[in-house]
């Protein structure tokens, strides 16, 4: 997406090389997410203000406006046909799915506190909530919601993959990774220093750790031998390494400046992690 004079568009960078913008320069268009199966961002809106939620098929000529309200929907995630993201009810945010195959708008909470951030794998949702002034991780499979945090708070930047889930959660001390493996919870790490912004994808788990208590390193879990590797080891900061197909991406903030940095196996998996 791109700036274009006081607003913000969206645009599609197809595999031919092609640049497709689809939006109509007009509003602040910001947070797009996309699968095969369509398109979902969030547009600010005129008075009174606030943001709804817009989706695009493949296909289509025009967006969509999904929402319509005088508050927020805000923060999307989609993952094949379905698209989450938290809405106001009039009294506090709740979670939302849009099947794009079905049309079929559903509010998945309906309760009285704030439910926000949710996302999305296979049917499945992860979210953070707020119940107490403490904030939780709620999940969502088959119609059946459960608290998956315990012993921890401020828990936050849930990751979901193939019915697991990885967050970031304060054990009275600092900051720790919390998994889950679909049945139960458990602490990843146990430490003195911050660990922080996990995601799971494709059996391995990344997070940024401050394990010199000065600079962030990157550290990576295969879940096939369930071994914690530091990828980093230096005086600058590695921050907000992304996991996909094996790979490990961060951004490193050097004195020379901001360079994106890659990960690679020396070899890949004998077989597939589930």
């Amino acid at each position: 997406w791109r700036k274009s004079g006081g607003n913000f568009d969206v645009a599609i960078y197809r595999p031919d090389g092609t640049i497709e913008r689809i939006t109509p320069g007009t509003r602040h268009f910001s947070a797009p997410v996309m699968s095969d199966d369509g398109l979902a961002l969030q547009v600010a809106r005129g008075w009174p203000y606030g943001y709804e939620i817009f989706v695009w098929k493949p296909g289509d000529t025009l967006l969509s406006q999904l929402t319509t309200n005088y508050f927020y929907a805000l923060n999307p995630d989609i993952h094949g046909q379905e698209l989450v993201f938290q809405g106001w009810d009039g009294t506090d945010f709740e979670i939302f799915r849009y099947p794009f195959d079905t049309g079929n708008l559903e509010q998945i909470t309906d309760n009285q506190f704030d439910d926000t951030h949710p996302v999305v794998w296979n049917g499945e949702i992860v979210w953070i909530a707020y119940p107490t002034i403490n904030a939780e991780i709620f999940h969502y499979r088959e119609g059946e919601i459960r608290k998956i945090s315990e012993d921890s708070q401020d828990n936050s930047h849930p990751s979901i993959w193939e019915g697991q889930t990885v967050w970031q959660g304060y054990d009275d001390a600092d900051l720790e990774i919390y998994y889950f493996n679909g049945r139960r919870t458990i602490k990843l790490t146990s430490n003195t220093w911050d660990d922080m912004t996990p995601l799971i994808r494709d059996g391995v788990i990344t997070w940024m750790s401050y394990i010199d208590n000065s600079d962030a390193e990157v550290m990576a879990l295969d879940l096939s031998d369930n071994i914690a590797v530091r990828l980093t080891d230096n005086d600058w900061e590695d921050s907000f390494p992304k996991t996909a197909g094996e790979r490990v991406v961060w951004q490193l903030l050097s004195p020379e400046g901001s360079s994106v940095m890659i990960a690679e196996p020396s070899a890949p998996r004998a077989s597939n992690v589930n």
